[in-house]
């Protein structure tokens, strides 16, 4: 497999320029914030956790099978065109 940062098609992109490098070291620094991990908690390993405590207890365990849900956007432009209008 071809190394995607060597491949020739990629090689004669401008680079960003200094406006753009200005405006993501903004983003950059009004995004970054230091994390508190603590706050969050894993719901998907609790509850696997139960349902192995309650296997080990002998208990019958049903899961519930879940339907995948449709996506909200056929396309990637449809997504994007929506994304704008609720801009405006």
């Amino acid at each position: 497999m071809r190394d995607l940062f060597h491949i020739s098609e990629f090689e004669n992109l401008p680079g960003p320029d200094e406006e753009g490098l200005a405006l993501m070291a903004e983003i950059v620094d009004k995004k970054t914030v230091d994390l508190d991990i603590s706050v969050f908690h894993d719901n998907y390993r609790e509850k696997i956790e139960v349902l192995i405590r309650s296997k080990l207890e002998g208990e019958a365990v049903q899961v519930e099978e879940k339907k995948p849900k449709k996506p909200v956007a056929k396309s990637m432009m449809e997504a994007l065109r929506k994304s704008a209008e609720s801009l405006k």
